[in-house]
């Protein structure tokens, strides 16, 4: 695969991949499989990342110049307040680049043996090597004054960075299984095993500036070493599990299982935990009172309960990090000693986080299984979240602990359909899905988290908008006058807050929760329709009740120098315009009323429904292709992310929304012409 990105310069792509298998039935007894799967990536990248890249382009002027004939780079010959030494984009598109290397080799061995009795024995070793290297060259940058030509420095030497990750990953996987059923009702199987996972990576980076020219980029072609930095890390996952099922003739079903797990991100003492569930059915569609039913194929009630455990931080949480860094050395007796400092406070006792989920669901097939439907109803408690605790700044300004401290809830619903049928010649399907979820905090033992958007506090959602409550602008000095504001600096055409709490300040104590960071409403839905060896297919996917903010750049005009989007000129407040959507033009620094409460204003709904893939395709009829040794051919056309409907306008509503100024790469819109063959 070979892609080019959307900027004019160093973005692009190529990926190469490969799998082999190879099984075998070595005796009666014995199966061996062994599979080779793997990866070649290189990516380029703009020098500067692809994040300040996007803001810079959005930051453009539009009089700014571009480039002379002799390959200079302009700058603007107006200064704008705020911006000292303005970026040219296309200079940073194609003065240096970023290039990644990323390979990946999965190996796995597989291995069945049949013992007596009953019982099978299958093992899994599998084996990960990957190996990421990448390479900063940033080349020397000047800009040039369209009408003086006076050269200005923008980045006046050349640098390079040379960083490697690499990282080995084994996992070994084997278990014993034995099933037997009894008198033709009765069902049982047990599955016993254990699991071994053991990821050991290690990393290098070194930065060298000062180069001669922007042709030589090794770094020993450096003069002077800026960075140079490594670091290795271990992590151990060992597991033991276990599994009994058990049905009377498939009618009443049982699932046991447990798990038995320890880590090595925890300290000695607090590495295992033990993780049970259970979970029944009822196969109501087997009872004698459904028999004459005929149109119910499956009716199935279910139910469950288990727990999971969850050690996603980072490997030695529980250990004292000490950092030796040159800013600490002292000087003893006027001779320079070596110095070193706590990094942060840690607790020795943290363990596992487990979640324990309620299930109670329904599965219906009907109509030949034409019609297919389900819908599940859950209850999630997650308990002892590992979180850092605060702690007062006056305590060596240092980190708090990680604590298991969190509790926080998640109860909603997931509901499938599906109807697919045929006629003669003419197949077609329609389906969908849908999942509302709560998310609520529980308990976070008395604290609260407030960020400068977000809070994180008992009975709201995770990371929920916290903001000061806009109430339209201001119109007039008399209402100004008659109105409780953030200062003497407020005019007509200003943001209006609400004082929530009626006292005669806007202060922190007038924020509020207004929205989530996360959806709570996710859903999908599909069609296909064939026509003898013609199909149409498509997918789509959305999700509503959630919100995202937008500072910066793509709230306030003139930010940092930049200019302003078009709507300031068509839809802001002016003294004739009273209903417009946005306030009074103003310069960012100029306006701190309005940009320093950070305020639902520029809250904006992030909801967005995207088709995600539309395909047409023919495959061609045997009788064509039988004399070409063939026995399958189609041809195909695809489109993804053809088009999106979404409120937020501006730019890719899916995307990381907790990213205030949207500088991400957008998902592409992409057509694929193809065929597959088979022999």
């Amino acid at each position: 695969m070979n892609q080019r990105g959307i900027m004019v310069a160093n973005d692009d792509a190529e990926r190469f991949s490969w799998d082999m298998k190879i099984n075998a039935q070595v005796t009666k007894r014995l199966k061996v499989g062994i599979s080779l799967l793997g990866n070649l990536r290189y990516n380029t990248d703009p020098i500067y990342g692809v994040s300040t890249t996007v803001n810079v382009i959005n930051r453009a002027l539009p009089i700014f110049g571009t480039q002379l004939p002799d390959g200079k780079w302009l700058s603007t010959w107006l200064s704008t307040p705020g911006r000292n030494n303005p970026e040219n984009p296309l200079m940073e598109l194609h003065e240096g680049n970023t290039k990644r290397q990323f390979h990946r080799i999965l190996g796995r061995i597989n291995i069945g043996y049949d013992l007596p009795w009953g019982i099978k024995y299958d093992a899994n070793l599998g084996y990960v090597k990957v190996d990421h290297y990448s390479k900063d060259f940033k080349h020397a940058m000047y800009t040039y004054n369209p009408k003086t030509l006076e050269r200005k420095n923008f980045s006046a030497y050349v640098s390079a960075k040379d960083w490697d990750n690499n990282a080995i990953n084994y996992t070994f996987y084997n278990t014993l299984s034995w099933g037997k059923s009894f008198g033709g009702n009765h069902n049982f199987n047990v599955m016993v095993g254990t699991e071994y996972k053991r990821y050991d990576g290690k990393n290098f980076q070194a930065k060298k500036r000062d180069y001669f020219n922007n042709q030589l980029t090794a770094l020993s072609v450096g003069s002077t070493m800026e960075d140079i930095s490594g670091g290795s890390s271990l992590e151990l996952l060992f597991s033991y599990f276990g599994r009994i099922t058990y049905d009377y003739k498939e009618k009443y079903l049982i699932d046991v299982t447990a798990r038995y797990d320890g880590s090595s991100k925890f300290a000695k003492g607090n590495r295992w935990a033990f993780f049970p569930a259970v979970s029944v059915g009822w196969r109501i569609d087997k009872e004698n009172f459904m028999q004459n039913v005929r149109a119910v194929d499956v009716l199935k009630l279910r139910g469950s309960v288990g727990e999971m455990g969850n050690q996603a931080i980072g490997n030695y949480e529980y250990l004292m990090a000490v950092l030796a860094n040159k800013s600490y050395n002292y000087s003893f007796g006027d001779v320079l000693s070596g110095g070193a400092a706590i990094k942060d406070f840690v607790d020795e006792n943290i363990s596992w986080e487990t979640t324990r989920t309620y299930n109670l669901g329904l599965d219906f097939e009907a109509f030949d299984h034409r019609l297919l439907f389900s819908v599940d109803l859950y209850k999630k408690r997650t308990e002892g979240i590992l979180r850092d605790v605060k702690i007062p700044a006056q305590i060596g300004n240092l980190n708090g602990p990680k604590q298991n401290i969190g509790v926080v809830a998640n109860d909603g619903v997931e509901l499938n359909l599906q109807w697919r049928s045929a006629v003669k010649n003419f197949h077609y399907s329609l389906g969908g899905n849908f999942c509302y979820n709560k998310n609520i905090v529980v308990d976070l033992d008395g604290q609260e988290y407030i960020k400068t958007f977000n809070i994180i506090r008992e009975g709201e959602p995770i990371d929920a908008w916290y903001l000061y409550q806009a109430d339209g602008f201001y119109n007039s000095y008399e209402e100004i006058a008659n109105s409780v504001t953030v200062g003497s600096g407020v005019k007509p055409g200003y943001i209006r807050y609400k004082n929530l709490n009626n006292d005669d300040k806007i202060d922190n104590d007038d924020r509020a929760v207004c929205g989530n960071l996360t959806p709570s409403i996710t859903y999908a839905f599909n069609f296909s329709l064939g026509w003898k060896g013609l199909e149409l297919s498509a997918q789509f996917q959305g999700v509503a009740d959630v919100k995202t903010y937008l500072s910066g750049n793509l709230a306030a005009p003139f930010w940092n120098g930049a200019g302003v989007l078009k709507e300031w000129a068509t839809d802001a407040w002016t003294p004739e315009n009273h209903n417009s959507r946005l306030p009074i033009l103003h310069t960012a620094t100029g306006a701190p009323e309005m940009h320093d409460y950070k305020n639902t204003q520029w809250l904006y709904d992030a909801s967005y429904l995207r088709c995600k893939q539309l395909q047409l395709s023919y495959t061609l009829p045997k009788r064509w292709i039988s004399k070409l040794g063939m026995s399958q051919c189609q041809i195909f056309v695809n489109g993804e992310n053809l088009f999106t409907i979404s409120p937020l306008k501006m730019f890719d509503p899916e995307i990381d929304l907790s990213s205030t100024n949207l500088m991400q790469y957008p998902s592409l819109r992409t057509i694929n012409f193809g065929f597959n063959i088979t022999f």
